[in-house]
Parts: structure tokens; C-alpha cells; sequence
């Protein structure tokens, strides 16, 4: 009965090279998989300031400006791929000055950490960076919003925008050398649970429009550098082939009138 236990101990041999134990190879615990999403604040090797948001969804959206530049662009995708540590996203980018083309942004995903990559686009590569805003977790606020915000949009032009303390907005963008003003209104509200807004904006249908009668929708982004407030938007049509962006700085409000004597 007890004489099998040799055999047994002698049967593993070839498999442990000892009897009763062996050297055995222990597999490194594979990498988390990617998770790009969540807002992520950097700048592009052509000199960008760079703010991207990829959605629950794994919509992207990226909002920049050329430093010392009035202009503003975005690039947007509906969709991305996963692919080991990477995500590859074929964007539209909407460009400052309202041209439009296609490329790709492919980047290596720290989760919760960096992005590292670069963008393809009309045969140029442009390396980027970011770092990871965890104000994508905190639902952004309605009211925050309030007050009078100025700024510029794709062509540089100057934009004015009025918001309540519930996200409803009204303004105006003039063409440089234009005369007559666009105007235009619109929404923004939270995301639930997440810190950006969803943007719906109706613009007047008047000539002076670039899109007449048209609405556009997408997103906005507001942050905060030393005292300053910023909003950042990008809106497409919908069919998604025209889009409008713009940065705005929030004003300061103006004092209370003194009480009549």
C-alpha cells in the first residue's frame, strides 16, 4: 500500500526535476486593459495647447489652440480601436481658419496617467502629450457656467456668450471686417456624473451666419488656470461635416450699481 508512494514521487520527476517540489515559471500578471477615457490636458509637438476628451462612449473629442493664436480647432471621432496598450482613433480635424481633413491619432494609454502619441494628418506627424484631469470624475456644474464669457472661435473672430445659472445661453460672433453680427442660442448641461457639459446651439438665420438656421451640437469644457475661468466648445452639424469651436474667457461681473441716495 505505502510502496506507491516512490512510484508516484519518481512519476513527477520529468515534470518538477525534484522529488516533491521543482522549479515552476510563474507568469507575469499581463497589463490592465486601456482605458482611454476621461479628460486629458497637454499640448502637440506643432506648438498646441491641447485639451481631449474621450466619452463612456469612446467618443473623442479634442479642443486646441496654436499658442499666441486667436484661432481655435478640434478634432472629433465617433468611434476608437484598442489594441494592447494603444488606442488609435481615425479623426476629423477641424482646423483654425475652417479648413477640414482626415487623419489618425494613435496613442499609448497609462490609465488614469499620461497619453503619449501622435496624430497623422495630410502626411504630417505631430507628436502630443497629456496628463490625466481627474475632474472627469466630478459632475460638472450648471451654475458654474454663470456669467458673460468672451473669446474667439475657428477664424479668430471675437464671440460674446451670456449664460443663466441653469446653462441656457445667448450670443453673438462678427466676422473680422464684418459689420453685422451672428447671433445665436443654445444650452449647455452636465453629463451626468462626469465633468464636462453637452452643447446644443441654434444659430439665427441671417446672412451673417456662417451656418444659417442650422443647429449644432457637442460639447464644452470649462477649467480653471490661476484666477482665470476658460470654456472651451466643439459642435458639429449633423451630418458631421461642418463644425464651429471656440474658447472663451469668463469676464469679470460688472459692480452693482450704488443705491440712490
Amino acid at each position: 500500500m505505502f510502496a506507491a508512494r516512490p512510484l508516484l514521487c519518481a512519476s513527477l520527476l520529468a515534470a518538477l526535476t525534484a522529488c516533491g517540489g521543482g522549479d515552476v515559471d510563474v507568469l507575469p500578471d499581463p497589463p490592465p486593459a486601456p482605458r482611454p477615457q476621461g479628460l486629458w490636458n497637454g499640448s502637440t509637438g506643432a506648438g498646441s495647447d491641447l485639451r481631449l476628451l474621450v466619452t463612456d462612449e469612446h467618443v473623442v473629442w479634442g479642443i486646441y489652440q496654436p499658442v499666441g493664436s486667436t484661432q481655435v480647432g478640434f478634432v472629433h471621432a465617433p468611434r476608437l480601436t484598442l489594441q494592447d496598450q494603444r488606442m488609435i482613433v481615425p479623426i476629423r480635424d477641424f482646423a483654425p481658419g475652417n479648413t477640414v481633413g482626415n487623419g489618425e491619432l494613435s496613442a499609448v494609454v497609462a490609465n488614469r496617467a499620461t497619453l503619449r502619441g501622435q496624430t497623422y494628418d495630410t502626411g504630417r506627424i505631430v507628436p502630443f502629450q497629456a496628463d490625466y484631469d481627474a475632474s472627469f470624475e466630478t459632475q460638472a456644474s450648471d451654475a458654474a457656467l454663470a456669467g458673460n464669457w468672451a473669446g474667439t472661435d475657428r477664424d479668430g473672430n471675437p464671440v460674446t456668450l451670456t449664460v443663466t445659472s441653469t446653462g441656457a445661453f445667448a450670443g453673438s460672433t462678427t466676422p473680422r471686417g464684418g459689420t453685422a453680427a451672428c447671433t445665436f442660442r443654445g444650452n449647455a448641461r452636465h453629463r451626468d456624473g462626469r465633468g464636462y457639459y453637452v452643447v446644443s446651439v441654434s444659430f439665427d438665420n441671417t446672412n451673417a451666419c456662417l451656418l444659417p438656421g442650422q443647429i449644432v451640437t457637442g460639447i464644452g469644457l470649462r477649467w480653471q488656470t490661476g484666477a482665470d475661468a476658460f470654456l472651451g466648445t466643439a459642435l458639429l452639424t449633423g451630418g458631421g461635416d461642418q463644425g464651429v469651436a471656440s474658447i472663451l474667457t469668463r469676464q469679470p461681473t460688472p459692480p452693482a450699481p450704488a443705491p440712490a441716495s
